[in-house]
Protein backbone atom coordinates (compact mmCIF):
# COMPACT_ATOMS: atom_id res chain seq x y z
CA UNK A 1 0.00 0.00 0.00
CA UNK A 2 1.41 3.43 -0.98
CA UNK A 3 2.37 5.80 1.82
CA UNK A 4 0.93 9.32 1.53
CA UNK A 5 3.27 12.05 2.80
CA UNK A 6 1.72 14.77 4.95
CA UNK A 7 4.72 17.15 4.78
CA UNK A 8 4.06 20.63 3.42
CA UNK A 9 6.30 21.79 0.62
CA UNK A 10 8.46 24.78 1.53
CA UNK A 11 7.92 27.63 -0.93
CA UNK A 12 11.00 28.77 -2.78
CA UNK A 13 11.99 32.29 -1.69
CA UNK A 14 11.76 34.79 -4.50
CA UNK A 15 14.64 37.23 -4.84
CA UNK A 16 13.12 40.72 -4.98
CA UNK A 17 13.90 42.70 -8.07
CA UNK A 18 16.17 45.66 -7.42
CA UNK A 19 14.38 49.03 -7.59
CA UNK A 20 14.47 50.52 -11.01
CA UNK A 21 16.36 53.77 -11.25
CA UNK A 22 14.52 56.23 -13.45
CA UNK A 23 16.56 57.47 -16.36
CA UNK A 24 18.42 60.66 -15.54
CA UNK A 25 17.05 63.79 -17.17
CA UNK A 26 19.56 65.72 -19.22
CA UNK A 27 20.69 68.90 -17.44
CA UNK A 28 18.97 72.08 -18.63
CA UNK A 29 20.96 74.39 -20.87
CA UNK A 30 22.25 77.40 -18.95
CA UNK A 31 21.52 80.60 -20.87
CA UNK A 32 23.77 83.58 -20.20
CA UNK A 33 22.56 87.17 -20.22
CA UNK A 34 24.81 87.84 -23.22
CA UNK A 35 23.26 84.99 -25.23
CA UNK A 36 19.75 86.03 -24.19
CA UNK A 37 20.46 89.58 -25.37
CA UNK A 38 21.58 88.28 -28.76
CA UNK A 39 18.42 86.17 -29.00
CA UNK A 40 16.32 89.29 -28.47
CA UNK A 41 18.27 91.22 -31.10
CA UNK A 42 17.80 88.38 -33.61
CA UNK A 43 14.03 88.32 -33.04
CA UNK A 44 13.93 84.81 -31.59
CA UNK A 45 10.98 85.81 -29.39
CA UNK A 46 7.71 87.20 -30.62
CA UNK A 47 6.84 90.77 -29.68
CA UNK A 48 5.62 90.94 -26.06
CA UNK A 49 6.59 87.31 -25.47
CA UNK A 50 5.79 86.69 -21.75
CA UNK A 51 9.25 85.37 -20.80
CA UNK A 52 12.42 86.68 -19.20
CA UNK A 53 15.78 85.24 -18.20
CA UNK A 54 16.32 84.38 -14.55
CA UNK A 55 19.33 82.52 -13.18
CA UNK A 56 20.06 81.00 -16.56
CA UNK A 57 16.49 79.82 -17.19
CA UNK A 58 13.74 81.19 -19.39
CA UNK A 59 10.86 81.97 -17.02
CA UNK A 60 7.27 82.72 -17.95
CA UNK A 61 5.86 85.93 -16.51
CA UNK A 62 3.11 85.56 -13.95
CA UNK A 63 -0.44 86.68 -14.73
CA UNK A 64 -1.35 89.97 -13.07
CA UNK A 65 -4.54 90.35 -11.03
CA UNK A 66 -6.71 93.43 -10.50
CA UNK A 67 -4.99 94.55 -7.30
CA UNK A 68 -1.58 94.22 -8.95
CA UNK A 69 -2.77 96.31 -11.89
CA UNK A 70 -4.24 98.93 -9.56
CA UNK A 71 -1.05 99.22 -7.50
CA UNK A 72 1.08 99.43 -10.65
CA UNK A 73 -1.08 102.15 -12.20
CA UNK A 74 -1.02 104.26 -9.05
CA UNK A 75 2.69 103.77 -8.48
CA UNK A 76 3.56 104.68 -12.05
CA UNK A 77 1.73 107.99 -11.71
CA UNK A 78 3.34 108.69 -8.32
CA UNK A 79 6.89 107.94 -9.47
CA UNK A 80 6.60 109.97 -12.67
CA UNK A 81 5.29 112.86 -10.58
CA UNK A 82 8.07 112.52 -7.98
CA UNK A 83 11.27 111.57 -9.84
CA UNK A 84 13.31 114.71 -10.66
CA UNK A 85 15.29 115.58 -13.76
CA UNK A 86 18.39 113.50 -14.32
CA UNK A 87 16.39 110.32 -13.69
CA UNK A 88 13.58 108.50 -15.49
CA UNK A 89 11.04 105.80 -14.69
CA UNK A 90 11.16 102.48 -16.54
CA UNK A 91 8.09 100.22 -16.59
CA UNK A 92 8.58 96.45 -17.09
CA UNK A 93 11.72 97.03 -19.11
CA UNK A 94 14.69 94.62 -19.05
CA UNK A 95 17.93 95.21 -17.22
CA UNK A 96 21.07 93.11 -17.29
CA UNK A 97 21.62 91.59 -13.86
CA UNK A 98 24.71 89.56 -12.94
CA UNK A 99 25.78 87.29 -15.82
CA UNK A 100 22.74 85.04 -16.21
CA UNK A 101 19.65 87.12 -15.44
CA UNK A 102 17.75 89.60 -17.57
CA UNK A 103 14.69 90.46 -15.43
CA UNK A 104 11.93 92.91 -16.24
CA UNK A 105 11.01 94.42 -12.85
CA UNK A 106 7.72 96.24 -12.53
CA UNK A 107 9.50 99.57 -12.06
CA UNK A 108 13.03 100.87 -12.02
CA UNK A 109 14.38 104.40 -11.75
CA UNK A 110 17.49 104.83 -13.87
CA UNK A 111 20.07 107.58 -14.11
CA UNK A 112 20.18 109.94 -17.10
CA UNK A 113 17.62 109.82 -19.91
CA UNK A 114 16.34 107.01 -22.14
CA UNK A 115 18.44 108.08 -25.11
CA UNK A 116 21.62 107.17 -23.25
CA UNK A 117 20.64 103.50 -23.39
CA UNK A 118 19.91 103.18 -27.09
CA UNK A 119 23.23 101.45 -27.67
CA UNK A 120 23.71 99.59 -24.39
CA UNK A 121 21.85 97.71 -21.67
CA UNK A 122 20.72 99.10 -18.34
CA UNK A 123 22.82 97.58 -15.55
CA UNK A 124 22.40 97.51 -11.80
CA UNK A 125 24.86 100.37 -11.43
CA UNK A 126 22.48 102.58 -13.45
CA UNK A 127 19.49 101.95 -11.16
CA UNK A 128 18.83 103.76 -7.87
CA UNK A 129 15.41 102.30 -7.08
CA UNK A 130 13.75 99.07 -8.14
CA UNK A 131 10.16 98.05 -7.36
CA UNK A 132 8.24 94.77 -7.62
CA UNK A 133 4.47 94.84 -7.08
CA UNK A 134 3.78 91.48 -5.46
CA UNK A 135 0.42 89.76 -5.21
CA UNK A 136 0.87 86.01 -5.82
CA UNK A 137 4.63 86.45 -6.26
CA UNK A 138 5.59 87.65 -2.77
CA UNK A 139 7.67 84.55 -2.00
CA UNK A 140 9.79 85.01 -5.13
CA UNK A 141 10.04 88.81 -4.96
CA UNK A 142 11.10 88.74 -1.29
CA UNK A 143 13.22 85.63 -1.81
CA UNK A 144 15.51 84.82 -4.70
CA UNK A 145 14.85 88.10 -6.52
CA UNK A 146 15.76 90.03 -3.39
CA UNK A 147 18.98 88.02 -3.10
CA UNK A 148 20.04 88.74 -6.68
CA UNK A 149 19.12 92.43 -6.47
CA UNK A 150 21.21 92.68 -3.27
CA UNK A 151 24.04 90.78 -4.95
CA UNK A 152 24.08 93.26 -7.83
CA UNK A 153 24.06 96.20 -5.42
CA UNK A 154 20.64 97.73 -6.18
CA UNK A 155 20.62 100.48 -3.49
CA UNK A 156 16.90 100.58 -2.71
CA UNK A 157 14.40 97.80 -3.39
CA UNK A 158 10.65 98.04 -2.74
CA UNK A 159 8.26 95.09 -2.52
CA UNK A 160 4.68 96.34 -2.66
CA UNK A 161 3.32 93.46 -0.60
CA UNK A 162 -0.36 93.40 -1.53
CA UNK A 163 -1.40 90.37 0.62
CA UNK A 164 0.54 91.73 3.61
CA UNK A 165 -0.76 95.27 3.19
CA UNK A 166 2.69 96.87 3.39
CA UNK A 167 5.35 98.46 1.23
CA UNK A 168 8.57 96.75 2.31
CA UNK A 169 11.64 98.90 1.64
CA UNK A 170 15.03 97.18 1.61
CA UNK A 171 18.29 99.15 1.80
CA UNK A 172 22.04 98.58 2.29
CA UNK A 173 22.65 95.68 -0.13
CA UNK A 174 25.42 93.27 0.77
CA UNK A 175 26.75 92.84 -2.75
CA UNK A 176 28.26 89.43 -3.65
CA UNK A 177 28.79 87.11 -0.69
CA UNK A 178 30.60 83.75 -0.58
CA UNK A 179 29.64 82.47 2.86
CA UNK A 180 25.93 83.30 2.83
CA UNK A 181 23.17 84.36 0.43
CA UNK A 182 23.28 88.06 -0.50
CA UNK A 183 20.79 90.20 1.42
CA UNK A 184 19.82 93.71 2.49
CA UNK A 185 20.89 94.86 5.94
CA UNK A 186 17.77 96.93 6.59
CA UNK A 187 14.05 96.53 5.96
CA UNK A 188 11.33 99.01 6.84
CA UNK A 189 7.66 98.14 6.27
CA UNK A 190 5.27 101.02 5.59
CA UNK A 191 1.53 100.69 6.24
CA UNK A 192 -1.22 102.24 4.11
CA UNK A 193 -1.47 105.21 6.49
CA UNK A 194 2.24 106.05 6.04
CA UNK A 195 4.16 107.82 3.29
CA UNK A 196 7.01 105.92 1.61
CA UNK A 197 10.14 108.01 0.93
CA UNK A 198 11.58 107.93 -2.59
CA UNK A 199 15.36 107.92 -2.17
CA UNK A 200 17.73 108.30 -5.13
CA UNK A 201 21.49 108.21 -4.59
CA UNK A 202 20.98 108.64 -0.86
CA UNK A 203 18.74 111.72 -1.19
CA UNK A 204 15.01 111.80 -0.52
CA UNK A 205 13.30 113.41 -3.51
CA UNK A 206 9.68 112.95 -2.45
CA UNK A 207 7.15 110.60 -0.87
CA UNK A 208 4.42 108.24 -2.09
CA UNK A 209 1.30 107.70 0.00
CA UNK A 210 0.93 104.07 1.03
CA UNK A 211 -2.86 104.32 0.72
CA UNK A 212 -2.46 105.08 -2.98
CA UNK A 213 -0.78 101.69 -3.55
CA UNK A 214 -2.57 99.37 -1.10
CA UNK A 215 -6.34 98.95 -1.13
Amino acid sequence: MATISTETATPVAQTPEPPRTPPASPPPYHVTAELYGRMIELGVFRQNEPVYLWRGRLVRKMTKGRRHNFGSTMLNAALVRTVPGGWFVRVEQPMKLTDDSYPEPDFSVARGDPGEYLERDVFGRDVALLVEVADSSVTVDAGEKLEDYAKDGIPVYWVVNIPGGTVDVYTEPSGPRDAAPPCYARRRSYRPDEDVPVVLDGREVGRVAGKDLLR
